[in-house]
């Protein structure tokens, strides 16, 4: 078989789950998780890091079922299947998982694979509901796709923690770009309950913001044509614009004692600042005890892309250096604020917004605290 047709066709499904409504989340999801064939699974499996595809069972499929296998392994993911399975017994244990996504695919309109499995009496119910239920009255349906999910059992809890923190850091990237992509209601109720705080804000950037205006004495606020994707929908929503806010540069603080959980809420406030304001360009600095990213970020595709680097010690003299040579308008530095007094002196606009630490005192600029 030819490699390169299957991976054609497996780009194919993944446009396919683009394509269907309200499935901007799942579609990002998918393709931000690798796909692989492989020869060793029997229909498709996921391991939480990858998706895992049998080249002679997928090419057999047609293109809308080909789209059902790849978003139901993307489910697994999203749920973290392979590593809830805890004392249970792995076969059933799959079957309920698959009772539970298949029904919500058929719902979005896929279709299943005759393989698969679905019960309607299963539907709304989670994975470990249908799990006793079926436990309950000693369930031997066969499972076609028996073996999808490759259980995390030999993992330490530091390794578990760490493969969480890395679907974590997909989902809210993904949340992220569906709803700047217009279809929050892409996102599963129960994971958008999972990041409803993680993925708002904690600063008031229009408060924030506006100080920032003033420090700039920029007051010309015009608005630019509405968005067109939302005019079908009754929606006139003009985007605010000001010459001011052309060019926005964060520094986020990277250090040891930042989490990817933090990390990913330092993200959040990027992300705020791009909904409310629409700068043109965002640049991104990381830094511990020196610089270790800088990023452009014109697009939400742009956020998603940016990858957590650092862990060292802190000082934030390094990207302090590297703006003083930008043409950005001001600055952000994102910090718990545990570093000695920086060298750099910066001659714009500086707010420090320090988390989880109100003895901060800033050595010039604005401070704006908040508590995650």
């Amino acid at each position: 078989m030819n490699l390169d047709e299957v991976k054609k066709a497996i780009s194919i499904a993944k446009i396919t789950i683009m394509s269907k409504p309200q499935t901007a989340f799942l579609a990002n999801v998918a393709c931000s998780l690798p796909t692989e064939v492989s020869n060793e699974v029997n229909t498709a499996a996921t391991d939480g890091r990858k998706i895992l595809i049998n080249p002679n069972f997928f090419m057999e499929l047609d293109k809308e079922k080909r789209a059902f296998l790849i978003a139901h392994e993307t489910l697994h993911v999203v749920y973290m299947h392979m590593a809830r399975l805890e004392w249970r017994d792995p076969k059933m244990f799959n079957k309920a998982a698959d009772y539970v996504i298949n029904d919500m695919l058929i719902n979005q309109g896929f279709k299943i694979p005759s393989v698969g499995l679905h019960d309607s009496q299963y539907a709304g119910m989670h994975t470990e509901e249908v799990y006793r239920h079926l436990e309950d009255i000693k369930d031997d349906t066969p499972n076609g796709m028996d073996g999808d999910i490759q259980y995390q059992n030999n993992m330490s809890l530091d390794e578990i923690k760490k493969l969480e923190d890395e679907i974590q850091d997909i989902i809210v990237k993904s949340a992220m770009a569906a709803e700047m992509q217009g279809q929050p209601g892409s996102i599963p109720g129960s994971i958008q309950r999972q990041l409803s705080e993680l993925t708002k804000p904690k600063v008031n950037w229009k408060v924030v913001l506006r100080r920032f205006m003033q420090a700039l004495d920029v007051h010309d606020y015009t608005w630019r044509k509405p968005r067109k994707r939302l005019l079908p929908h009754g929606l006139y929503m003009p985007s605010m614009y000001s010459e001011g806010l052309s060019k926005i540069t964060f520094a986020i603080d990277t250090s040891g004692s930042i989490t990817t959980e933090q990390f990913n809420q330092f993200l959040s406030e990027v992300h705020g600042v791009m909904k409310q304001f629409k700068p043109q360009v965002i640049e991104v600095m990381q830094f511990d005890h020196i610089l270790q990213g800088h990023d452009i970020v014109k697009s939400v595709q742009d956020l998603r892309n940016v990858q957590f680097k650092g862990h060292g010690g802190t000082n934030p003299d390094a990207a302090l250096e590297v703006f003083n040579t930008t043409n950005s308008m001001a600055l952000i530095v994102i910090t718990d604020g545990e570093f000695y007094t920086p060298q750099t002196v910066v001659d714009r606009p500086v707010f420090w917004v320090v988390f989880n630490n109100k003895k901060f005192k800033a050595p010039y600029g604005k401070v704006v605290h908040f508590e995650l």
